[in-house]
């Protein structure tokens, strides 16, 4: 935020003055801010802010939250507060509150040194654990929350973490599409498996797949919480069955199509074929 003198006769001396909101921000920040005038030998000049932010507290291994994460499509994540060295006092985290309901946070005082593990650094006697999750009673949603703590340290009093989610999409469905090798010998079949995993909110309803056309079939049994195994299956049925189809999940009142092809993964799949256009109408 900038303000400034607008008009500043010639020869002497006109001031701008601008501020930054640092509660977001950690280590080194630099912002710019442009100054149009009508001086005819130099209209625009950018100034630059330079800032090293030091709050109370130092988050690790980043400042912030973000999901879904990883391979696994986590909803959870854990970060460490650790005291900055600059600052007195003692980290005394109390009155956590979240921007959202549907986010659950855990706190754990660290009293002895702990090894590094699950994606975050290790820790020393003082540091806290946060583990932030996203509960299933959390809607279709996409957007930037935060979580609010106390420290109980004089710079910093109260800190704002940002988490990020996304809950768009039902599902995370891999591999998509899905390639079956076809059998060496035609009367057995061509399978393959996918892992569906739900997006919490939805992990509530039972997933439901269907294959079509008829020469594929599918199979779902749990995996473990919020995640499906799918076996799909492709039977031949003479020279002329068809091998490529596709594979509905299906959730609530969501779904995800996958498309399926047994042969070479290679080759692109095969099109719809278009619709005619309409017939003119006639006078």
């Amino acid at each position: 935020m900038a303000s400034f003198d607008q008009a500043i006769p010639p020869g002497k001396v006109g001031k701008v003055s601008a501020s930054v909101r640092t509660e977001n921000y950690r280590g080194q920040v630099e912002k710019t801010i442009t100054v149009t005038t009508d001086d005819p030998t130099k209209s625009v000049v950018t100034l630059r802010i330079k800032a090293n932010v030091v709050g109370s507290i130092v988050m690790l291994p980043r400042p912030g939250l973000a999901f879904p994460t990883g391979l696994n499509w986590d909803y959870s994540g854990r970060l460490i507060l650790r005291k900055d060295e600059t600052e007195k006092g003692e980290l005394a985290v109390s009155d956590v509150t979240t921007s959202a309901p549907w986010l659950v946070v855990r706190t754990r005082r660290i009293e002895s040194p702990e090894p590094a593990a699950e994606g975050i650094p290790a820790t020393m006697p003082g540091d806290y654990v946060l583990d932030v999750s996203v509960s299933e009673d959390a809607p279709k949603t996409q957007g930037g929350f935060n979580v609010k703590l106390k420290t109980g340290l004089p710079r910093e009093p109260e800190v704002s973490i940002p988490v990020s989610v996304i809950l768009q999409n039902p599902m995370r469905v891999t591999p998509s599409p899905l390639f079956l090798s076809p059998p060496a010998d035609p009367s057995k079949l061509a399978t393959g498996t996918v892992t569906a995993i739900l997006r919490p909110g939805l992990s509530k309803d039972s997933l439901k797949a269907t294959a079509s056309p008829e020469p594929f079939s599918v199979k779902m049994e749990p995996d473990g919480a919020r995640r499906y195994r799918a076996t799909v299956a492709w039977k031949p049925n003479g020279p002329d069955t068809a091998k490529e189809g596709t594979v509905v999940f299906r959730a609530g009142d969501e779904s995800l199509t996958v498309q399926v092809r047994v042969g070479d993964p290679k080759a692109a799949f095969l099109k719809p074929p278009a619709r005619p256009a309409p017939s003119p109408a006639s006078p």
